[in-house]
């Protein structure tokens, strides 16, 4: 976690540490992390994430609702 803040620091992002604790726990699980559908900070945790050489999925709330309602 301490990781994805520094590099979000680094960088000048202001991402919130909900942000990041979502993020790190779906890395370590390696399950997908369910994110708002106007939650902006997530586009730059990809990219944080993609610099590390991870990877990581996001679900956005109206594709689940989409997923669900088949």
């Amino acid at each position: 976690m301490g990781i994805l803040k520094a590099e979000a620091i680094r960088k000048e992002y202001n991402i919130p540490w909900g942000d990041i604790s979502s993020a790190t726990s779906a890395l370590t699980t390696g399950s997908p992390v369910v994110v708002l559908d106007n939650d902006t900070h997530f586009k730059y945790i990809v990219e944080i994430v993609k610099e590390l050489k991870k990877n990581i999925e996001i679900v956005r709330i109206s594709h689940l609702n989409k997923l669900l309602a088949k």
